[in-house]
């Protein structure tokens, strides 16, 4: 969470963690705004760091397994714009990949205020009939990685509203999202 001309912006993580516990983020926006009064954030253990660490290998093996597909990928965190790039540059990025019809659209950055993000995958997929997309005759997925045995209702929020998000960018709202657990499922939602 934080301000942009004086409103709030938030993450679908943000909306996700407001689910598990009010009081954190009460003390998120408390931190955002009275900082000098904030007190500090738990410092990240060893656990959190090695859930961090396998999330993120999980991520990257599923990029890995696009690649091994033949698809097209457009990595907007690194291989487009490096790492310092701004949301706005990795925004535009973003939608000119999906206007060229990348097969996979990697760290997307979405925005539909008050929320703003980046989704882990957007999956290049066709119209069915009767769609209409602002892209052409296909329009995109977004798929996220967790690493989850199972589905949980807190995966199914966060990846709405980036369905809201990528709506606000094709013209079309996605017909499925889908979920790539830790297990190897990958449980596609409609």
């Amino acid at each position: 969470m934080y301000k942009q001309n004086g409103h709030l912006v938030f993450s679908p993580s943000d909306l996700v963690g407001f689910t598990y516990s009010e009081f954190a983020s009460w003390m998120d926006r408390f931190k955002l705004e009275c900082s000098p009064q904030a007190p500090e954030p738990d410092a990240v253990d060893s656990f959190m760091q090695l859930l961090f660490a396998k999330g993120e290998s999980h991520e990257a093996a599923m990029l890995d397994t696009f690649a091994a597909q033949g698809l097209t990928i457009a990595n907007i965190s690194l291989d487009l714009l490096g790492k310092d790039a701004s949301f706005i540059q990795k925004q535009k990025a973003t939608l000119e990949a999906m206007q060229a019809g990348v097969d996979v659209v990697y760290q997307a950055a979405l925005e539909f205020l008050p929320f703003r993000g980046f989704a882990d995958f957007l999956i290049k997929v066709p119209n069915q009939q009767g769609q209409t997309s602002t892209l052409g005759d296909y329009h995109y997925e977004v798929w996220d990685t967790k690493l989850s045995r199972s589905l949980k209702p807190s995966f199914v929020i966060q990846l709405c509203v980036y369905a809201e998000m990528l709506e606000q960018l094709q013209g079309i709202r996605p017909k499925n999202i889908v979920v790539a657990l830790g297990s190897g499922v990958q449980e596609r939602l409609t």
